[in-house]
């Protein structure tokens, strides 16, 4: 299983949108086994994937209180036999019968996680959410964690236990000083907790075709490795989208985010086969 961490320092970048749509994405066009982790206390990821079934212990249960990971994932509506009758329905051919999406969602408890786990000095601290998905790592091909903008310690574990993290960032000077401080995070991390965390690049969000905003991307582009692929700005499709709980792909699979955000993730996964 690979696990990639999605991140910026600062909100309202499309972290949520991205991850919650990649993740329907890789399951439904590549036949991915796809565990997406919440990691975010408002917990929209967990708002948008909850399949309205009985509640589940969540990444607060698992960091705070030692909850075994298989206790914590989630099915969500996006289930094998979801992604098959679709097909059917579609009069496609009906394959990828593994292709699911799976949750470990969170709330607002993970704002007292984050104060407990650090005020515990008798063990190690960042690589509880590591661990715990050793158990699993036979069982997804992909996982992809949807990070607050925030550093704290369940940010540490999410950057621990992945392979790579790419920095969602939108072009504009907030979100750029953003990324500066991101990647500080991220060579920090390498040097002391995780050396084997790639940092795969920024990916470019709601992006505009404006002077500031070539600017911006530029300057990044310069000290930073970025994706080629630029996500337009298309928020009518993707809040409404948001608001009915359906991914982009099943509300309007032809606007430019959907387009773009499918662009990037065929790059992203051809250059995992070479």
């Amino acid at each position: 299983m690979k696990t990639i961490s999605f991140i910026n320092l600062k909100g309202g970048v499309g972290k949520t949108t991205i991850v919650t749509n990649a993740a329907f994405a890789l399951a439904n066009f590549w036949g991915a086994r796809v565990l997406v982790i919440d990691n975010d206390k408002q917990g929209n990821a967990s708002l948008f994937f909850s399949s309205g079934g009985p509640p589940k212990a969540t990444l607060t249960d698992l960091l705070l209180d030692g909850a075994g990971v298989q206790d914590c994932i989630q099915v969500t509506r996006y289930n094998p036999e979801w992604f098959i009758t679709r097909r059917r329905n579609q009069r496609q051919k009906v394959h990828f019968h593994d292709a699911r999406i799976d949750l470990i969602g969170a709330d607002m408890g993970l704002m007292d996680a984050n104060l407990s786990i650090l005020a515990d000095s008798d063990k190690r601290q960042d690589d509880i959410l590591r661990n715990a998905l050793a158990k699993v790592n036979d069982t997804y091909d992909i996982c992809l964690i949807d990070n607050p903008p925030d550093i704290n310690i369940s940010v540490l574990n999410a950057l621990t236990a992945s392979d790579e993290v790419i920095i969602i960032s939108t072009p504009d000077a907030y979100s750029v000083q953003g990324i500066y401080e991101m990647a500080n995070l991220i060579k920090n991390e390498v040097s002391h907790f995780n050396p084997k965390l790639c940092f795969s690049g920024v990916l470019f969000n709601k992006c505009a075709k404006t002077q500031s905003s070539t600017s911006y991307m530029r300057e990044i582009e310069q000290k930073y490795p970025v994706f080629p692929q630029k996500i337009r700005l298309t928020r009518d499709k993707t809040d409404e989208s948001t608001r009915l709980r359906q991914s982009i792909y099943e509300f309007s699979p032809q606007c430019g985010f959907a387009i773009d955000l499918g662009n990037f993730l065929e790059y992203y996964m051809e250059g995992q086969t070479k």
